[in-house]
């Protein structure tokens, strides 16, 4: 089953944050840069909005959310076959070598440290949406791909190599 990345036209970043001025922070910086914004200070929302039906578009999480904490839902987004937002970036305070490499290791698309240099969280959106955009783009070939392969030209019709391998 391959797993379709949606890139909405307004992309929306959910914030996972205990730490109310960080959240406030950050959500303030992106809905400046016209991003739609959610915020939750809890893990568990945060992963069942991460894996409802209209996931947003990046995550920025918390390593230290309260259970599940941030390791813990990009790894459960990793586990998953079904849509899951198309970008993680987990948040820290602390930048060690091996909070990064739990970090990545768990499935995050990417780390930051807390407080965010704007600059930083800028480059750092930016290169999210190109991937996501690339993204998108390259499975939606890959879908048209697979039907042309699978169907006739002038009819629609499943062509005789899709029927027989029913």
């Amino acid at each position: 089953m391959t797993t379709m990345v949606t890139v909405h036209a307004s992309p929306i970043v959910l914030v996972g944050c205990a730490d109310r001025e960080t959240s406030e922070g950050l959500s303030a910086i992106l809905e400046s840069w016209h991003y739609a914004v959610e915020v939750t200070a809890s893990g568990r929302e945060a992963l069942d909005r991460l894996i409802g039906p209209t996931p947003p578009t990046m995550a920025l999480l918390d390593m230290d959310l309260p259970a599940p904490g941030g390791t813990e839902i990009a790894a459960e987004l990793r586990r998953r076959r079904e849509p899951r937002p198309g970008w993680v970036v987990l948040l820290s305070r602390v930048a060690s070598r091996e909070r990064v490499r739990l970090a990545l290791e768990s499935g995050a698309d990417d780390f930051l440290r807390i407080p965010a240099d704007v600059s930083d969280l800028k480059v750092r959106i930016r290169v999210a949406e190109r991937v996501l955009a690339l993204t998108s783009q390259v499975q939606k070939q890959s879908a048209e791909l697979r039907y042309h392969a699978t169907h006739d030209g002038l009819t629609g019709l499943w062509n005789r190599e899709a029927l027989l391998s029913l």
